[in-house]
């Protein structure tokens, strides 16, 4: 079939959608070239207009398509703004169909063409009466649509503001607190991420309760829910003055009609970076003097602020961590390595379930003075350690250091960022004489990459298994273990 030119002089013709690409927009061949569309799934027929590569590129792009016939696996009830929202490119599919799509794309067909033979095992997917409501966090941005301030994400692959404060993935309250802090924040300038011009950048929201109760006793109000405006710049607004009314406005006596106390902890983040990171670096700050929310993950209350890191699937973490714990096979007497241990969550979880001690590294400052925080809280404070700073910097140093007190760990947790682990730090814990090792990992790519090196330095990989925490998205959690070689 021959393409045909639009009014704007784009190609244009039919496509058949028959992949994903690893960023979660629909694979098509038209004439020998590969056409990304985003929005679009496997099964697709689409008509579409087309962007062709730049020098050098290998990808058309469609700027915009019309569905002729939808793929057998689409499923329309899972969500309402799936065909606009760019969070979550999978959401049309059916989820039975999005699992097994991620599965072989992210994990067998990597660690197939890398040489592992190593069996992947069948997702633990999201039960299917917990596929709403679920995640424990979400950051939207403004966007003034028709005169009227909205919060959304992105459209797919550009950064374009679809109102999604109703995403069925969030808690309900998120979205009255996002409809009640537009009515305050309607005034405020907008930032333009281009021009560096504006001061509302977005709003983050955190809710601790989630996966279920954090009171710690009878009565007691725990705080669970936060709010975060993102803005440029305080000094540009009166802020004492905004606090006030969105307090209010929140708690649902700003004074026009009766509403819900939503019981939710103001926090305000200044960023004046460019870019479009959130919540940024910068300063916090709270009239009530606080810089947390208490979460609750399995067994442990944490605190948990605007920066924390902490798996936003709330039904789905205590399943990940398990896999993590039960893939160590511990007896129970052993000392043991968490390294990227944020707030501590796996970190506790592994000192109430060893007589020995864990020692947590993490590079967020913060994250480390809230880890201590949550150990203390537990009374697991003599059997843990958290320290700041980069593994590769702080890891052989602090277990030479630990060793003259006795401190020998034989398995350890890792679970890095995106980035995955440095080179060194792969053999470092070659060194350190481990019977066992379990990767947790966000990212296949990386995964694949430091499993090699692992290898390299006397760990070999036995075992993947997978747990989807990001559904409609194209990510899979994955759980490697690794035993000494030999």
């Amino acid at each position: 079939m021959t393409s045909s030119k639009t009014s704007d002089n784009l190609p244009a013709g039919t496509l058949t959608v028959t992949g994903l690409h690893p960023s979660g927009a629909g694979l098509s061949t038209f004439e020998g070239l590969t056409v990304l569309v985003p929005g679009a799934i496997p099964g697709d027929v689409v008509d579409a207009r087309w962007t062709p590569p730049k020098p050098g590129g290998r990808f058309g792009l469609a700027q915009s398509f019309t569905v002729v016939s939808a793929s057998p696996d689409a499923d329309p009830t899972r969500c309402p703004l799936a065909d606009a929202c760019g969070g979550c490119p999978a959401g049309r599919l059916r989820y039975e169909a999005e699992l097994a799509v991620k599965t072989r794309l992210l994990l067998e067909e990597p660690l197939r063409a890398a040489g592992f033979a190593v069996p992947v095992e069948t997702p633990a997917g999201q039960p299917e009466g917990a596929r709403t409501g679920f995640r424990n966090k979400a950051i939207l941005r403004p966007v003034r649509i028709d005169g009227k301030l909205r919060f959304g994400m992105y459209r797919a692959r550009s950064h374009e503001v679809v109102p999604a404060e109703d995403c069925p993935q969030t808690p309900a309250w998120m979205a009255e607190a996002l409809r009640r802090t537009a009515e305050v924040l309607t005034e405020v300038p907008l930032y333009d991420e281009k021009t560096g011009e504006g001061i509302l950048r977005a709003v983050l929201l955190r809710d601790g309760a989630v996966g279920g109760t954090t009171d710690e006793e009878p009565g007691k109000a725990a705080r669970t829910r936060l709010l975060t405006p993102v803005l440029k710049s305080f000094d540009a607004v009166d802020l004492q003055t905004l606090d006030a009314m969105l307090r209010a406005a929140l708690a649902g006596r700003d004074g026009r009609e009766e509403k819900e106390d939503l019981r939710v902890t103001l926090i305000w983040r200044e960023n004046a970076e460019p870019g479009n990171a959130v919540p940024g670096p910068g300063r916090s700050w709270s009239a009530d003097a606080v810089d947390a929310i208490d979460a609750r993950v399995m067994d442990d209350i944490f605190a948990v602020g605007p920066d924390t890191f902490l798996q936003v699937n709330a039904v789905q973490t205590p399943v990940l961590y398990r896999k993590a714990i039960d893939a160590l096979e511990l007896t129970g007497d052993e000392d043991l390595l968490d390294l990227y241990s944020g707030v501590g969550t796996i970190t506790l979880a592994l000192a109430r379930r060893t007589k020995g001690r864990v020692l947590g590294i993490e590079v967020n400052p913060k994250s480390v003075e809230n880890a201590r925080r949550n150990a203390a809280r537990a009374g697991l404070e003599n059997r843990t350690r958290f320290e700041a700073g980069l593994v590769e910097d702080l890891l052989s140093n602090l277990l030479a250091e630990e060793a003259s007190a006795g401190f020998r760990p034989v398995k350890a947790v890792i679970d890095p960022a995106f980035k995955g682990i440095e080179a060194s730090v792969a053999k470092a814990l070659g060194d350190a004489g481990l019977t066992r090792l379990v990767y947790v990992s966000c990212n296949p790519q990386t995964f694949v990459r430091d499993a090699k090196r692992l290898e390299a330095a006397g760990l070999k990989l036995i075992r993947v298994e997978a747990v989807d925490m990001f559904l409609g998205a194209l990510h899979l959690e994955a759980v490697g273990t690794f035993v000494r070689n030999g």
